[in-house]
C-alpha cells in the first residue's frame, strides 16, 4: 500500500507541475513569458536565430529519501538489560514512550527531541546511586557513546528529510512571482532551526513549549514551496541570461557600430534594451536576487549546525549547486547578469549611446 500510495501521490505531483507550467506559459505577464520575449527580441535584432530554453528540471529536484537519509544505529535491549536499568525510572520510561505503538511512528523531528532527552537520562543512569555494576556502568557508557555519536545525524534527518523541508524544495509550483509574498515566515523558520540545531546537546527546559514551536516553524515551510520558486526562477534567469550572452558573443560591438556612431541596428538593440531588459528583466533579476541571496543564507546558517560527514554526498552536490556561497544559484545569477550588462556596455559605447539617455538604465 505504501509504494501505491507514493506512486499514487508522484503522479499527482507531476499532473500539479504540468498544470502550473501551461498556466505560467499562457501568462504573457509571467516571468517565463518575459524571458522568452526577451531573448527572442534580441536575437531577431542581432540577426541570430531564437535559441531555445529547454531546462532538465529533472537535474535540480530535491534527491530522493534513499540517498537523503542516514541510517542510525539501533540499540536492541533485551530483558536482561531492561531489568537492569529499573531503578533508572525517567530512563525506562523515555525508552517504554519509544517502543510505544506511538512512539514507533514518531516524526523525524519528533525523534531528534526524543534522541535530545535521552542522553541526559542514561548520563543521571549513570551516576545513580544503585548503578554500581560494572557491566551496567560499562554498557551506560556505550549507549552514551553511540547516541552521542549520531545525535547530529539524527538532526539531520530530522532538518532536511521532514514532509516539511520536502516541501519547501518542490519543484510543483510555478518560479517566483513579480510581486511574491514576503520571504520573512521562510526565513524565520530557517532561523528557528537552526538555533534548534545549535542547541542539541543542551537539556530541554519545557518539551512542550519546544514541540509546538518547532511544529509552528515547520508549519511556515509547509505554507509555501519557496525554495522550489526560488530554484524555479533562478535557473530559468541563469538559463535566460547564458542564451543572451551567447547570442551577443556572436556579433561584436564594432560590427554593429563600425562608424562609433548609432546605426539603425544599434537604434533597435537600444529599444530591446530599454523596453525589455531595463524595464521587464532587471526589477525581476534585482528582486529574485535579493530573496535568494537572503534564502542562501539562512540555509547556510542552517548547515554549518551539521558536521560535515553528517551529511550525505548526493546531499552535498545539490547544496554546492543551489545554496553554496561560491558555486550556488546565486553565485551564477551575479556571473551571468554582470556578463550580460558587460556586454550592453560595450554596445553602447562602441555605438556612442549614453547611458543617461536609457530610462530605469542602472549599467
Amino acid at each position: 500500500m505504501t509504494g501505491k500510495r507514493q506512486y499514487a501521490q508522484t503522479c499527482l505531483s507531476l499532473l500539479l507541475l504540468c498544470s502550473l507550467l501551461l498556466l505560467a506559459g499562457c501568462n504573457n505577464n509571467s516571468p517565463t513569458a518575459k524571458f522568452d520575449n526577451y531573448v527572442a527580441r534580441l536575437a531577431r535584432a542581432l540577426e541570430q536565430p531564437t535559441p531555445s530554453l529547454n531546462i532538465d528540471w529533472t537535474l535540480w529536484q530535491y534527491p530522493r529519501r534513499s540517498v537523503r537519509w542516514i541510517a542510525p544505529q539501533d540499540i536492541r535491549l533485551n530483558f536482561l538489560a531492561i531489568l537492569s536499568i529499573k531503578h533508572c525510572h525517567s530512563l525506562t520510561q523515555r525508552i517504554a514512550e519509544r517502543n510505544s505503538a506511538l512512539g514507533k511512528v514518531m516524526p523525524i523531528t519528533q525523534q531528534a527531541i526524543y534522541e535530545r532527552q535521552l542522553l541526559p537520562e542514561l548520563s543521571a543512569c549513570l551516576k545513580h546511586p544503585e548503578s554500581t555494576s560494572a557491566e551496567l556502568r560499562e554498557t551506560l557508557r556505550q549507549w552514551m557513546t553511540v547516541k552521542q555519536a549520531q545525535l547530529p545525524s539524527t538532526y539531520w534527518n530530522a532538518l532536511y528529510n521532514s514532509s516539511e523541508m520536502l516541501h519547501h524544495f518542490s519543484l510543483a509550483t510555478p518560479p517566483l512571482a513579480e510581486q511574491p509574498p514576503s520571504l520573512t515566515p521562510t526565513l524565520q523558520a530557517l532561523s528557528y532551526l537552526t538555533t534548534f540545531s545549535q542547541q542539541r546537546d543542551t537539556p530541554i527546559p519545557d518539551v512542550q513549549m519546544l514541540t509546538l514551536q518547532l511544529n509552528q516553524h515547520l508549519q511556515k515551510l509547509q505554507q509555501r514551496a519557496t525554495g522550489g520558486e526560488l530554484i524555479r526562477a533562478s535557473v530559468l534567469a541563469n538559463t535566460l541570461l547564458k542564451k543572451a550572452n551567447q547570442l551577443m558573443a556572436t556579433v561584436s560591438a564594432q560590427q554593429i557600430c563600425p562608424q562609433h556612431r548609432p546605426t539603425p541596428k544599434s537604434r533597435i538593440l537600444s529599444q530591446v534594451l530599454q523596453k525589455f531588459y531595463l524595464q521587464q528583466i532587471q526589477p525581476y533579476l534585482a528582486q529574485l536576487s535579493q530573496q535568494l541571496n537572503q534564502w542562501q543564507i539562512a540555509h547556510q546558517n542552517l548547515l554549518n549546525t551539521i558536521p560535515d560527514e553528517h551529511i550525505p554526498a548526493t546531499m552535498n552536490q545539490f547544496i554546492a549547486k543551489t545554496v553554496a556561497e561560491n558555486t550556488g544559484l546565486h553565485a551564477m545569477l551575479k556571473q551571468q547578469t554582470t556578463r550580460h550588462i558587460a556586454y550592453w556596455k560595450q554596445i553602447l559605447k562602441q555605438c556612442a549611446i549614453s547611458v543617461n539617455s536609457l530610462q530605469h538604465a542602472n549599467l
